[in-house]
């Protein structure tokens, strides 16, 4: 329960608070600090590795290969020509999102 002081209190910064303007200060300092080290980077392209290896051990390379030439086979130019047409309009947006993150 609050006393009367602390409601005074708490009523008083409510209706007196300032904004201070940031100008991207926050973004700046935290630019500015040193990036964290840590000793687990080698986790990720160890079992990723892992993972290849293993896949490419329990897949049949051939049956893949084949039955991949046979689907590119049988689909029609265009549908190539399209995708081929699409690419750059796919990465626009991660473009545009990569070089307004290194920005500020």
């Amino acid at each position: 329960m609050e006393n009367n002081d602390d409601k005074i209190l708490k009523d008083f910064l409510e209706n007196y608070k300032s904004e201070i303007q940031d100008d991207g200060f926050s973004n700046r300092v935290q630019n500015q600090l040193p990036q964290k080290k840590t000793k687990t980077a080698w986790i990720v392209p160890v079992f990723t590795m892992l993972g290849f290896l293993v896949s490419i051990l329990l897949i049949d390379l051939n049956e893949v290969i084949s039955g991949l030439y046979y689907f590119i086979l049988e689909v029609p130019l265009a549908y190539f020509i399209g995708g081929v047409m699409i690419i750059p309009i796919a990465f626009l947006p991660l473009f545009f999102y990569w070089e307004r993150k290194w920005i500020y």
